[in-house]
């Protein structure tokens, strides 16, 4: 079966200026703005991330076949009963038409008034019965026309359905391949932060707070997809969740080549760690790719319940929906680490 995305969702990213560009009226407008965004998310999440659109068209397009299907045993069924009684009157017909041929010998032999009201009393009940079997035939023939113009009409149905999902699967790789994906991810992110930002102004606004956990609610998720993703696509990519400065959760790559933990600018700034941000320096990534971003110390790292204090890291952006950054050497060469792929690419850390 031919697979088939999902219709790209047409929408406007909405730009809302920090709190610190506006206050009053102009809050409660951004505010509004951010509800609306928020809807937005939800409207994307379902569409592309909740369920894998590949599958979810194929799902579709399964039903759709399915009741096809359905129609056309339903109907077959219905036709084999309907010839079947149709058999049947043929049948008692020609019982009646060797009835009547036995009655015309012995009427050439001896013809009596009897005999022949005999006679003429089956004829008259073949007659009768012809009747019906033609009347069942004709409304066996009519049935059969219906009946082949619904299957033509599903069968019109099931195409247009197919042709639909094919539109649907092209259009979210087109999603896919412009990476609307990672700019969904990043507006996202930068949303989380503007709502941190509007709190430390107003920090009596639970409208904030709540919007504030929407979005966690939403990165979260995404996490859980990155690490589904992962162990689908085989890519042997191990992703697992951690906490910094005991504020946030984030999800990260663990990558034992990479010298520091890195986390995105814009989540560092959330934890309000901005201030900690240091000179410049490198990051080696792996495939032997470079990485640049600044320095900060970590006050606090924790992974699997395994804490660490002062752990040294570098601020690099991060586009793969649902990662935050990688988990680097700086935090896990204080632990002995065991992967076990043949889990689903599970970690385990132990103290050294």
């Amino acid at each position: 079966m031919k697979l088939l995305g999902l219709a790209l969702i047409i929408f406007c990213w909405l730009f809302i200026p920090s709190s610190a560009d506006g206050q009053g009226e102009n809050d409660r407008e951004n505010l509004q703005f951010i509800e609306e965004r928020i809807r937005q998310y939800e409207q994307i999440m379902d569409r592309y991330f909740r369920q894998n659109p590949a599958t979810k068209a194929q799902n579709s397009y399964k039903l759709a076949v399915d009741r096809y299907n359905a129609l056309v045993q339903t109907t077959n069924a219905t036709s084999k009963n309907r010839k079947s009684e149709i058999e049947k009157k043929e049948k008692a017909l020609e019982n009646l038409k060797k009835q009547i041929e036995k009655y015309d010998v012995q009427l050439v032999n001896k013809s009596t008034d009897k005999l022949i009201d005999q006679r003429n009393l089956l004829v008259e009940q073949y007659n009768q019965q012809l009747k019906k079997l033609e009347d069942a035939i004709a409304q066996f023939n009519e049935w059969v026309i219906q009946a082949n113009q619904n299957l033509d009409t599903e069968k019109a149905k099931l195409e247009k359905i197919k042709t639909s999902l094919e539109l649907e699967i092209k259009n979210f790789n087109e999603w896919l391949r412009s990476k609307k994906d990672e700019e969904f991810w990043t507006d996202l992110n930068r949303t989380f932060l503007d709502l941190h930002r509007k709190r430390r102004a107003d920090r009596n606004n639970s409208l904030i707070d709540r919007y504030i956990q929407k979005i966690r609610n939403l990165r979260k998720e995404l996490g859980t997809y990155a690490i589904k993703e992962a162990k689908s696509n085989d890519s042997g990519l191990v992703i697992i969740s951690g906490n910094v400065g005991r504020k946030e959760e984030f999800h990260f790559i663990v990558d034992t080549g990479a010298r520091h933990v890195s986390l995105t600018p814009v989540m560092i700034e959330v934890l309000g760690l901005k201030e900690r941000l240091g000179e410049v320096t490198d990051l080696k990534l792996a495939a032997g790719k470079t990485a640049w971003g600044q320095k900060i110390v970590f006050p606090y790292v924790s992974v699997l319940g395994m804490e660490e204090q002062d752990v040294s890291g570098i601020a690099i952006p991060e586009r793969k929906v649902g990662i935050d950054g990688l988990l680097g050497r700086s935090f896990l060469k204080r632990f002995a680490v065991c992967f076990d792929f043949e889990q689903g690419s599970k970690i385990q850390l132990t103290l050294k």
